[in-house]
């Protein structure tokens, strides 16, 4: 099952899906996906020192297109995804178009096969994408690939702070995920 929460930069999103991981039973996976620059250093630091030990932590831009596509997500009850936008934004920006052209289809394959494990509870927690940056292609990359998380989550939330998340329908999570 997949759980998306969604909320603006820096407001504690990752704080709180970390607390619930920590109150469930099992394995842990811990998804990075920031670029190792020097703006995101403290970023990456205070999330590395948040996070115990006992959790598998396999980060997204140090993965071949093969080791990402062939990793054994289902050996883990618990994925926490971390900023998916990073990733796609940074490779769709910075790297040639057909990087994710060739692992589209098999994102959204990965996508379908950890949906139907019903053990399994994925954490998808990013913020809203601002498709201005992009030409064509790369917003429909963008929509092709959260369209398709947002129809495979049983639950979506609008995170403002801890103890106040809005549940949101597939309509009003595409009206304030893509930023126009």
């Amino acid at each position: 099952m997949w759980k998306c929460i969604l909320g603006k930069r820096k407001i504690g999103k990752s704080i709180y899906v970390e607390k619930i991981i920590k109150k469930r039973e099992g394995t842990v996976l811990y998804i990075t996906t920031l670029p190792e620059l020097k703006k995101y250093e403290n970023t990456i630091q205070t999330h590395k020192m948040r996070r115990p030990d006992s959790w598998a932590v396999i980060d997204l831009f140090k993965m071949s297109i093969e080791d990402i596509l062939s990793f054994p997500y289902h050996n883990y009850a618990n994925i926490m995804l971390d900023n998916f936008s990073y990733y796609l934004l940074y490779n769709l920006y910075f790297n040639e178009w057909g990087y994710i052209s060739l692992i589209e289809t098999d994102i959204c394959r990965i996508i379908d096969n950890i949906s139907i494990d019903a053990k399994m509870m994925v954490y998808f927690v990013d913020t809203p994408i601002d498709l201005k940056m992009l030409d064509k292609y790369g917003q429909q990359v963008v929509f092709c690939l959260y369209n398709h998380i947002f129809k495979c989550s049983s639950t979506i939330e609008w995170f403002e702070r801890e103890e106040v998340q809005i549940p949101l329908s597939l309509n009003e999570t595409k009206k304030i995920f893509y930023i126009f």
